[in-house]
């Protein structure tokens, strides 16, 4: 049905113009018309662009380490429980709610199924609208905390709450939570990954949620053997469980946030952001390991007494490694540079060689002074004597004046 619509509007549309280098047909709608843009590149171009394309993303991948093993289990290991607390406790409710709808209520298989649909409804509806809101207002953990504390309450209700409304209305509060649970969890999981670990921790991520739907089952299958209302009980100690876990990791999760949000430059050709501000690299723990690693053997072959005057030495890096300018890329690679070619010069001068030079260099400045000062005072002397023989030949000339217009009168 949509094929004539498509075949109809697509090439008027002002999209198609622009990428096709056409302009829109004056039959059209005025709001879909395009002025005519320029021709579409040659595959020659194309070709060329995706190489240049293709060898940046190669250059980056060389020089970006990404975030490490102990970040990405770290994550697997935070986020894939609280994936499979979540799973747990949804997989315990569904599994198990027609046998306790049957038994407590007296339900048929038509009325669970219509309680089922219900349920995915309000789920699907949390998935549009709820939970994008509240992952924004609140924030991840948060969120996902929020989505647990409703599986709990949810789940209780449904098994206190006797009349059917009422548990209906507990069931949908514990598909609303298991919504924004889920999607909180996963875009938690997802905002902690880079291009060097996402697949990894997705996978994972996803591993355990795939374990706890089958763990959910067996668990709740056994308790609903003792009592139908256990398995509800046991969803709200997993929900109850991961929200004790995802509030005592919030402080890491944050931590690990704000790692991937200094770590946009590591690799690229230049530390300045898109928005045009500089951005410092903030390493992990393996990185500022190795570093420690490195500078400490360095510090050790060479001598330096760096554990008998740590703080000594603490002083002496500050002086060693000054701050580099961050205007530009420009500025920043003249600066280290500049510093780098200093330090290389400094490491080929002898240090004794040097204190002679800089003796000799003082010795020579003192006699330059004093032949400056000798000659300004010489030529403050010269300036004087001048100054006197002026005022005598002028007392001259007006004695000569006087002389002259007294015969004058006489």
């Amino acid at each position: 049905m949509l094929l004539p619509v498509v075949y109809v509007y697509l090439p008027e549309s002002a999209e198609w113009c622009r990428t096709h280098g056409k302009a829109a047909s004056p039959l059209g709608s005025p709001l879909l018309r395009s002025p005519p843009v320029a021709s579409p590149p040659t595959p020659h171009e194309m070709a060329k662009q995706r190489s240049r394309e293709k060898r940046r993303r190669e250059q980056l991948i060389r020089n970006n380490p990404g975030l490490g093993w102990r970040f990405t289990w770290a994550v697997i290991g935070i986020y894939g429980f609280l994936t499979l607390c979540g799973m747990i406790a949804q997989m315990s409710i569904i599994s198990m709610y027609a046998v306790f709808a049957k038994d407590s209520f007296g339900l048929n298989s038509l009325r669970v199924g219509f309680a089922m649909t219900l349920g995915a409804v309000a789920s699907v509806g949390t998935n549009v609208w709820i939970s994008p809101t509240a992952i924004h207002r609140l924030g991840v953990e948060p969120a996902g905390i929020l989505g647990f504390v409703f599986i709990v309450l949810g789940a209780f209700g449904t098994v206190v709450l006797r009349p059917l409304p009422a548990s209906l209305a507990s069931l949908m509060l514990t598909y609303l939570g298991l919504a924004i649970n889920s999607s909180a969890v996963t875009t938690g999981a997802a905002s902690l990954t880079d291009w060097r670990n996402r697949s990894t921790v997705m996978t994972g991520v996803r591993m355990m949620k795939s374990l706890g739907a089958v763990l959910g089952p067996i668990i709740s299958g056994h308790m609903a053997a003792l009592d139908v209302r256990l398995p509800f009980a046991c969803a709200s100690c997993a929900a109850l469980l991961g929200a004790v876990v995802e509030l005592a990791c919030m402080p890491l999760a944050r931590h690990f946030r704000d790692l991937v949000e200094k770590r946009k430059t590591v690799g690229s050709a230049t530390g300045i952001l898109e928005d045009g501000g500089w951005q410092d690299e903030q390493g992990t723990t393996e990185e500022i390991w190795d570093m420690g690693v490195y500078v400490s053997h360095i510090l050790t072959t060479r001598h330096y007494r760096w554990i008998t005057y740590n703080s000594a030495i603490k002083n002496f890096i500050s002086d060693a490694l000054p701050e580099v300018p961050i205007d530009s890329e420009e500025l920043h690679r003249q600066g280290y540079d500049r510093r780098r070619h200093l330090l290389r010069d400094c490491k080929e001068v002898d240090v004794l060689g040097l204190q002679e030079r800089c003796q000799e260099l003082e010795q020579e400045n003192f006699e330059l002074r004093q032949l400056i000062a000798a000659h300004t005072e010489s030529h403050h002397d010269r300036k004087l004597s001048i100054a006197e023989e002026e005022d005598i030949e002028t007392t001259d000339r007006h004695a000569c004046r006087n002389e002259l217009a007294m015969d004058e009168r006489c």
